[in-house]
């Protein structure tokens, strides 16, 4: 390649350049036929063309023979208590959004369109509209069709086939691809597990897949998206959400929960390593894994004090840490963090109107304001915290379906 190096597609999805999230194949967006860029089916967003500075510095030591690099991650061990969980499902959502700036009719509309095969894509329209116009099915996609559906209390037509798509993405590791053909990752993995709990099809090979997600859990206790790959925050909840789905543990749970709750920081969030600063995105994730292991939150109160603050008082969404943009994704992320803590934003008017304006006209919804829709993602972001603001959706849901 030009000027040599090592290439490696790196970045975030729906986050920042600094803050680390779902590394699914689409990490990040390019032009359609980029130089340098590939394609995996409909994931045409890596970007080989890019180098960065880590990256080239690992390669360097990897080249000198220094075949592994310590990490230096906290090792006293914290206190902590334990609270059970309540896990009763009764109901997923106790009724209809009665003062919400969302037209609910309008998103089922947009919903029911995604609807590809017996599958459902990221969206109800076809390339070459957009980058992100898809509607290959995907399982991502599917879980979160499946639950904005099950909140709605919807109708799911060919359950057994929509699932019968999805059980064909296993891969002879046990984990699942986005897609049937595409590599085994923690995330996608996650999706279809966590649907077919929804689906209550359990026919997929269940060992095999417990082997894959307990061979993601590293020495220091946390996961990483696939095997070999280095724990972070975002992934550890995936490998702990799959672990209770199957009513299964890690390999070692005590190391799991000191790997979370050594990436709190003073000011009561969680960063996505520990040593590194609290941002929404992994505060949530890591309360949702702690709450699953029936461990109580750490510094609970400074918890909520902090997401609260995280609150933009003029727009009414969320800021991902302090001094940082407001953020779509970000703002879902901590109004679920704090309906775990057993509270809500402090203007929960303004945001709700928030929610509203990021409508399209077609009735999806998307990451900016005023723009056309983005894709399923945006609206089970926008329902569930619309359900949530309203306080009419089973917290528990909330933990297991995000």
């Amino acid at each position: 390649m030009k000027n040599s190096g090592v290439f490696l597609g790196g970045g975030n999805w729906f986050s920042t350049p600094v803050t680390p999230t779902v590394p699914l194949a689409r990490l990040v967006m390019v032009p359609p036929h980029t130089v340098g860029a590939f394609s995996v089916g409909n994931t045409s967003y890596l970007p080989l063309h890019e180098k960065n500075a880590t990256v080239q510095l690992v390669s360097s030591l990897a080249l000198k023979g220094i075949n592994k690099i310590e990490i230096d991650y906290p090792t006293k061990i914290k206190e902590v208590s334990f609270s059970p969980l309540d896990t009763s499902l009764k109901y997923i959502s106790s009724g209809q959004l009665t003062n919400s700036h969302i037209d609910i009719e309008k998103y089922k509309l947009w919903l029911e369109k995604t609807k590809s095969g017996f599958g459902y894509g990221l969206t109800p329209y076809q390339s070459p509209l957009g980058f992100k116009s898809d509607r290959s099915p995907q399982n991502f996609s599917a879980m979160h069709v499946i639950s904005d559906k099950s909140v709605l209390y919807e109708e799911i037509p060919d359950k057994d086939n929509i699932f019968l798509t999805m059980k064909a993405a296993q891969n002879k590791d046990g984990g699942f691809g986005e897609q049937a053909g595409v590599v085994s990752e923690l995330f996608t993995t996650y999706c279809v597990v966590a649907t077919s709990f929804i689906l209550k099809n359990k026919n997929y090979n269940i060992k095999k897949c417990l082997d894959f997600v307990k061979s993601c859990q590293n020495d220091d206790g946390g996961f990483g998206n696939a095997p070999g790959y280095p724990s972070d925050i975002w992934h550890t909840n995936f490998g702990v959400l799959i672990l209770h789905l199957l009513n299964s543990e890690a390999n070692f749970p005590e190391k799991l929960i000191q790997y979370l709750v050594s990436a709190q920081n003073e000011d009561g969030g969680f960063a996505v390593f520990p040593n590194l600063s609290s941002e929404v995105f992994s505060t949530f994730r890591a309360i949702d894994s702690l709450r699953l292991l029936d461990i109580e939150i750490p510094n609970k109160e400074r918890v909520i004090s902090w997401l609260q603050s995280m609150q933009d008082v003029n727009e009414g969404g969320f800021h991902i840490s302090e001094n940082k943009p407001i953020s779509f994704v970000g703002s879902y992320h901590a109004i679920a963090a704090l309906y775990l803590l057993d509270t809500l934003p402090i203007n929960i008017e303004k945001i709700k109107i928030w929610f509203g304006n990021h409508q399209a006209k077609d009735g999806g919804f998307s990451k900016l304001l005023h723009h056309p829709s983005d894709t399923t993602d945006e609206g089970f972001i926008s329902l569930h915290a619309s359900y949530m603001l309203e306080q009419k959706i089973n917290p528990y849901w909330i933990a297991i379906i995000t």
